[in-house]
């Protein structure tokens, strides 16, 4: 068996919580509504939050269910094992009735919003419709788990990887299967992101293709994550679907090059972007040469 010696141990809201964490390194103002147990794990994820400076109003406790987290033994860069403790059981009634509450308060008002289904309960297709409601006309992205489709209807775009959409349309997926998919939900777009083949996106005529640049993979752990935020936030700020979903793509190449849940600036985003551009042209808009200056400079 691998032995290894203890050194420390890092303790990261997971989840949701690391979508919230790379949204806040955007210089984002992110609100989590989501369930926690009543237990140790729970309160250090309030903790945590509010150590970073994040709200922690849309926290629902649900008594009875203990909190799901991840333990991941590293040895150096490489991880050794993942142990998961989690409860695959759904929200009780009067935790549903909560979070459908916390949609309510919180969302109003939210230049855009992130549906973050890791499948463990929290998510349902009520929520997803009151906070498509709630969000005024806002960008509402999900990042899907599952075989439920319909659980994400009212959302205006869907980013699955390739294994989620074929879990998602029932079999194989191709481009018409991906088509018929985002017409059926109503989606706006949507965006399949396929590791180092890139990124595919779907919005009505034929699909788009970005190409993802070969780089050093350490861990993929939380890129997904890393992927949500970057697009939710492009778009927030009124960028169109093809440059938020390359520039998500540059951040989550960034962050696969870090180990464990990691989270990536903007600085690191545009420097990645200088790096794109420099490949085509000699000439750079002032904020990549500033970003590519201060990489040089670190």
């Amino acid at each position: 068996v691998p032995v290894v010696t203890f050194e420390r141990r890092d303790l990261y809201p997971g989840g949701a919580g690391n979508v919230v964490r790379n949204l806040g390194a955007l210089g984002c103002e992110p609100v989590l509504i989501s369930l926690v147990g009543d237990d140790e794990t729970g309160r250090e994820c309030r903790a945590r939050l509010v150590a970073e400076g994040f709200t922690d109003a849309g926290l629902v406790h649900e008594p009875r269910r203990p909190t799901p987290h991840k333990l991941r033994v590293h040895a150096g860069q490489h991880a050794l094992v993942r142990i998961d403790y989690e409860d695959p059981e759904g929200a009780s009634g009067g935790a549903s009735r909560a979070l459908l509450d916390a949609i309510e308060r919180l969302a109003p008002g939210c230049d855009a919003a992130i549906v973050s289904d890791y499948r463990k309960g929290t998510v349902s297709a009520e929520g997803v419709k009151l906070l498509a409601a709630r969000a005024g006309g806002s960008p509402v992205v999900a990042d899907p788990k599952g075989s439920d489709a319909e659980r994400y209807r009212g959302a205006g775009y869907l980013v699955p990887n390739e294994s989620e959409l074929s879990e998602l349309t029932g079999g194989p997926w191709d481009d018409a299967v991906a088509e018929s998919l985002r017409r059926r939900l109503g989606l706006t777009a949507l965006v399949l992101t396929r590791s180092e083949r890139g990124i595919r996106v779907y919005s009505g005529g034929p699909p788009r293709d970005h190409a993802a640049r070969a780089r050093e993979v350490f861990d993929v752990t939380g890129a997904g994550d890393t992927f949500a935020a970057v697009f939710t936030a492009m778009l927030a700020e009124g960028h169109p679907v093809d440059l938020a979903a390359r520039g998500a793509n540059l951040a989550a190449g960034v962050k696969v090059r870090k180990v464990g849940t990691a989270t990536v600036t903007c600085l690191e985003v545009e420097a990645e972007l200088g790096r794109e551009l420099r490949r085509a042209e000699k000439r750079l808009e002032l904020p990549a040469a500033a970003a590519a200056a201060a990489e040089r400079r670190r």
